[in-house]
């Protein structure tokens, strides 16, 4: 006879039970209008992150505009520092 290792040996097979589910009908709300709504919610939503990025954009291009400023202010700086060390006392 063939002796299975323990942990090969199959497992009890679990019992599921049935969960009894409830089905409301809703006759006062009209499937559509949720659908609507629905709708109403996800282009709030989707306007909000648009207009998110768009902002989110614009900070980023002002954050580089103010980065290349203090470039040159550096640059310019720097040239007049070399040029009075330069020059002859």
């Amino acid at each position: 006879m063939i002796q299975i290792p323990h942990r090969v040996q199959a497992k009890r097979p679990r019992v599921c039970t049935p969960v009894p589910v409830e089905i409301s009908d809703d006759s006062d709300e009209d499937p559509d209008m949720s659908l609507v709504e629905e709708q109403r919610k996800f282009e709030k939503v989707d306007a909000a992150l648009k207009e998110a990025k768009r902002s989110r954009k614009h900070a980023i291009s002002e954050m580089l505009k103010r980065v290349e400023e203090e470039t040159e202010r550096v640059k310019r700086e720097t040239r007049q520092m070399l040029a009075r060390f330069e020059r002859p006392a």
